[in-house]
């Protein structure tokens, strides 16, 4: 069948680069429900060591307040990234060629995002290690009787816009890559400048993605360990600190993975372009040598040796899920 009488050039092109990070992220949820079972049934050890109401101490109380305010800090600030980022997003994804295609590009990532709010709706929490996720911190706040039904309603209203901010940010950005370069083939003329542009707005794409994924595993190591503020350490404490960290270094390499599987396809087709453009212009310097003007351009790419910019952007969420454990030590 030939899905071109169904599919313009243009997005069929773009969906080249949309797979390779469409398939980690599914790949990456996947293992995460299969492997990481009984998730929820790990805040048995701080339930069954709360302390009663009258028991708890002024000192507890005080780490508390500190680990929650934590928290909201952290709330605070990614929802403020969130904003920067959507507006980057709405920005680029306007820049379609026609109105059905900006229509294609919203109704893929809307798909994406409608599925896991079903799925994650409907599903039990003891049966989604993912869900679990967040009745891991909310059964244990709600059963030590330290907060008050409004209380609890608000901060299962933050937590749920939140969560629901964050399915938004990987299908949408995934899709702004694809919108990014979905203009290609349509473009007869194609000079150095323009793959320039392009990959000016693949750099803000990744930037803005790594920044988003950073501040969201500083919020779920803040979110699962405010938690352990309320019972007094011990050896079964500690273990279970070391599952939310290895839980959060699992979902820092998995948000890196997804940057990396959209951004180096995607950078080696404009480099690779941008050289052939080169080589075919009229200044004889760049065709002689077209890498000092990639160079220049902050557009050199090379697998073998990239440069320390992009693998910094590209490994942040996962040095920061590395190193939950200095996070850990600061909040207590």
């Amino acid at each position: 069948m030939n899905f071109s009488r169904f599919i313009p050039q243009h997005i069929s092109f773009a969906l080249r680069f949309f797979f390779p990070p469409f398939l980690t992220f599914v790949l990456g949820n996947i293992l995460f429900e299969l492997l990481a079972f009984n998730f929820l049934r790990l805040n048995q050890p701080l339930i069954y060591n709360l302390p009663s109401i009258d028991g708890i101490s002024t000192g507890v109380k005080l780490h508390e307040i500190k680990s929650r305010l934590l928290w909201a800090t952290c709330v605070m600030l990614y929802f403020f990234i969130i904003m920067q980022f959507a507006l980057f997003i709405w920005t680029t994804l306007k820049t379609s060629i026609t109105t059905s295609t900006l229509a294609f590009f919203i109704l893929l990532a809307s798909t994406i995002f409608l599925v896991e709010i079903v799925y994650l709706a409907t599903i039990s929490p003891s049966k989604s290690p993912i869900a679990s996720i967040f009745h891991f911190t909310f059964t244990t706040l709600a059963t030590s009787g330290l907060f008050t039904a409004t209380q609890l309603a608000t901060l299962q209203n933050t937590i749920n816009i939140l969560n629901i901010t964050a399915l938004l940010i990987t299908p949408f950005s995934i899709m702004t890559g694809c919108c990014i370069m979905h203009r290609i083939p349509s473009t007869p003329l194609k000079k150095p400048a323009y793959f320039l542009n392009r990959s000016k707005q693949l750099n803000t794409l990744i930037v803005f993605s790594s920044i988003t994924m950073v501040i969201g595993i500083i919020h779920m190591q803040l979110w699962l360990s405010w938690p352990l503020s309320l019972v007094p350490e011990s050896s079964k404490i500690i273990q279970l600190n070391a599952i939310i960290l290895i839980t959060c270094q699992y979902w820092g390499i998995f948000y890196s993975l997804i940057i990396a599987s959209l951004y180096f396809p995607t950078a080696n087709y404009l480099n690779h372009h941008a050289t052939l453009a080169l080589l075919q212009g009229n200044d004889e310097t760049l065709r002689r040598d077209p890498s000092v003007w990639l160079k220049k351009n902050n557009m050199q790419f090379s697998l073998s040796s990239p440069s320390i910019r992009q693998v910094i952007t590209i490994i942040a969420p996962m040095l920061v899920g590395s190193s939950g454990n200095l996070l850990s030590q600061f909040a207590q």
